[in-house]
């Protein structure tokens, strides 16, 4: 069975059509994976102005940025460091 000009080209196009809108949700895909608080923000960006060149880069660019945070994450009262450490056997 031999494909028609019309058959290649179709197959060429719909090639061309899946690769580009791979390329295209590139972003949301990574802002998703980052689990990005911008995520949102990414998703409408790149649906509605994705189309043109300069918004799919800042879109690329917020969803790979790293998350903003405040440091207050990372610190531990002395409570709590006391709490993490192994329980004292009492003796009676």
């Amino acid at each position: 069975m031999a494909f028609s000009d019309n058959d290649i080209a179709f197959l060429i196009a719909l090639g061309a059509f899946l690769i580009s809108s791979f390329i295209y949700i590139i972003p949301i895909i990574v802002a998703a994976k980052k689990r990005s608080p911008k995520l949102k923000t990414i998703v409408l960006l790149n649906i509605f102005l994705g189309w043109t060149f300069v918004a799919w880069v800042v879109c690329l660019v917020l969803a790979c940025k790293k998350a903003e945070t405040t440091g207050k994450e990372d610190i531990k009262t002395e409570e709590t460091k006391q709490d993490e450490k192994s329980p004292e056997v009492e003796t009676v």
